[in-house]
């Protein structure tokens, strides 16, 4: 039997949220590990939640139980490997290969799906179940109704000898939460191998939904073709176009309409981005984080914030859907989704509140609003299958102190500026 919640949230996690005030020591607490919770620290609570009555400090006990029980799965792994997790040297990559291991473990220890889902989410950093992808769908299944590893692969192979089924070009996308419904309703065996002989074919590409999501913001906040224009006049004259035009369909793109609400208050807000292609992936990167390539190895920084963070080479592999439909690259695409989302959230807010058209008191704090956010945050990442945000995963972080502040957007480039980024990303 096994509890099942992790429990790794903390009081001082929750506090740095509203305490920290200003972006230099935000960054320090970035740069301290301890802030968040490492590997060997969420798998040594995990065996303990799944019945492991060891010592909690002991590397080599806890490598010897766990090697123990991923053999008795005939799973095979070397000691060093699980003695470098555990040491805290290295943690599972965020690749399929590993993601296979990882759930390898959860069914070794006899981790509840609940359990699962949590270790997922607050320790892998990594969504849970993408049931697109029929090993996961086993997965999915077999952990909801308790049954062992080894059943796992036998389904597995089962549907793999089945014949794919016929699908229609002009037929509807069939999205992940609508797969987890109907594996949800399968209560034995033979009810999930029929849905897999009606409906293989649909097992072929996923990410539908958040790819969506993705160009949709992408296409809001990046400059139209009329806005070169509206910035070389402004370069040539220093005009300014008024609010309403810009925000009238076909609007500016969010970062256009941003820049010009600065000079409408600052007649010397200059223009930094001279050469740059307002329409481009470049310039909406650089306009929103204050650069446009990849953080540095060297940065002072936990990994898992500097793996995969939003760059033009990450969001080039994105935009082609031909690689993305099918990629295992989640945390790529999680991470791109938080940052166009933070963007479009406290943007179009701080748009609204300059022009009046805000709900709320225009008087109020941005910070007031910071439950919306969540709120909204947390709705998308669940609508295109990813977990919410976690204030003890440092990426999440980042976007959850900034909302916090007075002024969002300003402390988040506050933060990225004092970040070391590597021009090898380019």
């Amino acid at each position: 039997m096994t509890k099942d919640h992790l429990n790794l949230s903390t009081d001082n996690a929750q506090d740095s949220l509203f305490s920290i005030d200003d972006c230099n020591e935000a960054y320090q607490y970035l740069q301290n590990s301890a802030n968040f919770v490492s590997f060997h620290t969420g798998l040594t609570t995990l065996m303990q939640r799944c019945g492991y009555t060891g010592s909690s400090e002991d590397v080599e006990e806890k490598t010897a139980y766990l090697q123990q029980k991923l053999a008795a799965i005939h799973v095979k792994i070397t000691e060093i490997t699980v003695r470098d997790w555990f040491s805290g040297k290295h943690r599972p990559s965020l690749d399929s290969r590993s993601r296979k291991l990882v759930y390898e473990i959860c069914f070794a220890l006899g981790a509840s799906f609940e359990l699962v889902q949590e270790f997922f989410r607050q320790v892998y950093f990594s969504r849970s179940f993408n049931c697109h992808t029929i090993k996961e769908a086993v997965y999915y299944y077999c952990l909801h109704q308790n049954h062992s590893y080894n059943h796992a692969l036998e389904l597995y192979e089962t549907i793999k000898t089945m014949p794919e089924t016929a699908k229609f070009e002009a037929s509807a996308p069939v999205y992940t939460d609508q797969i987890r419904n109907a594996l949800d309703n399968c209560r034995s065996d033979e009810e999930f191998l029929a849905y897999f002989s009606r409906n293989k074919s649909i097992f072929d590409r996923w990410n539908q939904r958040a790819l969506f999501y993705i160009e949709e913001f992408v296409r809001q906040i990046r400059g139209t073709k009329e806005d070169i224009g509206r910035i070389e006049a402004f370069g040539k004259v220093g005009t300014i176009p008024d609010a309403k035009t810009l925000a009238t369909p076909p609007a500016s793109g969010l970062t256009i309409q941003e820049f010009f609400m600065h000079a409408r208050h600052d007649s010397d807000y200059p223009w930094q981005y001279s050469g740059r292609n307002v329409t481009s992936i470049d310039f909406i990167l650089e306009f929103i984080t204050t650069f446009t390539i990849g953080v540095t190895k060297d940065a002072t920084l936990p990994d898992i914030v500097k793996l995969n963070f939003p760059s033009k080479k990450t969001f080039s592999k994105i935009l082609n859907r031909s690689q993305s439909e099918t990629s295992t690259s989640y945390d790529s695409i999680r991470k791109c989704l938080i940052l166009l989302k933070f963007y479009h959230f406290w943007v179009t807010l701080e748009l609204m509140v300059d022009s009046g058209n805000a709900a709320e008191d225009p008087q109020s704090d941005y910070a007031d609003y910071f439950d919306d956010f969540c709120e909204e945050m947390a709705q998308l990442l669940e609508e295109c299958g990813y977990e919410e945000l976690y204030e003890r995963n440092p990426y999440d972080w980042i976007f959850l102190w900034a909302s916090t502040t007075e002024h969002p957007l300003e402390s988040f480039r506050g933060v990225m500026r004092a970040i070391d980024f590597d021009d090898s990303e380019r």
